[in-house]
């Protein structure tokens, strides 16, 4: 046992642990082994829902217990798959968002919880249908059906999601940040580089990364100060704040390098191998 004072050790998954080419290496496979060999709770904290995750937690091969996905959204047994918290959005701003993108011409990929459904997504057509949804859901085990505009959802929606250029999402953000107050929805902007797409994605206004750790946390009888974080993404930037030690990649955004209280290697350099180390030697 290592004489670590955390925990939990809340990783996120592309850009983090996977490398830019998204896999996953041997030496950060192996310490994970070594995080929870010294009793810490390993938990993936990803944006990717519990199927996107799957194959990375089946190459971990660990016996993860829990995850938190869908940018904490939904905080799931890992083992059986069950979703133990899943914060939904307001139905009628998920029609106002499809409304929205669809009058301008772009599909939106409405995410449910798989567990109750029994699918992923539905995915709503406009006139453009950015081939990066394509690249996205080619190797992607979830599965997607079409939903007509208009219609009732099949399932709560938990995130609604719109691919595009960045230019044309960043030109859109004014109009988007006008129509979709704070206090009624959550969104980010995000570049996925491994898929080299830009990604504007909507959630319930509370949900992000730390707001499902602590969920779990709480599940757990685990205070903040004894969670481990580490990220790269804005996505990831209240899970590194808030942490009682962030850490990011050296190829993290700006705001989260400066919001982290260490910096490690990159994620093609494994970072997370050095960041496990760090913690496990009493380090940080």
């Amino acid at each position: 046992m290592s004489g670590t004072r955390y925990k939990l050790l809340a990783v996120d998954l592309d850009g983090t642990l996977l490398d830019s080419q998204g896999r996953l290496s041997a030496a950060n496979r192996a310490a994970l082994h070594r995080a929870h060999e010294a009793g810490l709770r390993v938990c993936l904290c990803t944006g990717r829902c519990l199927t996107e995750t799957r194959p990375v937690i089946e190459q971990i091969g660990l016996d993860l217990d829990h995850a938190v996905v869908v940018c904490g959204a939904i905080v799931s047994d890992a083992r059986t798959g069950a979703t133990l918290h899943c914060d939904a959005l307001d139905e009628a701003a998920a029609d106002e968002i499809c409304r929205f993108f669809l009058d301008r011409g772009y599909s939106v990929a409405v995410l449910h919880d798989a567990w109750s459904t029994g699918f992923d997504y539905s995915l709503v057509r406009g006139q453009t249908y950015h081939e990066g949804f394509g690249r996205w859901f080619s190797v992607m085990p979830c599965t997607v059906r079409p939903h007509a505009t208009g219609q009732p959802w099949p399932a709560p929606p938990v995130r609604a999601t719109v691919i595009e250029s960045a230019g044309k999402l960043e030109a859109l953000s004014p109009q988007v940040r006008a129509a979709f107050p704070a206090d009624r929805t959550r969104f980010n902007f995000i570049h996925v580089p491994v898929y080299d797409v830009y990604v504007l994605e909507f959630f319930a206004p509370l949900v992000n990364k730390w707001y499902g750790v602590r969920k779990l946390c709480r599940r757990f009888g685990i205070a903040a100060a004894e969670v481990a974080a580490i990220g790269d993404a804005i996505n990831d930037l209240e899970l590194v704040a808030e942490a009682g030690l962030g850490l990011a990649v050296a190829n993290a955004c700006p705001p989260v390098l400066a919001a982290a209280d260490v910096v490690t290697a990159s994620n093609d350099e494994d970072g997370v191998t050095e960041a496990v180390e760090r913690i496990l030697a009493g380090a940080c």
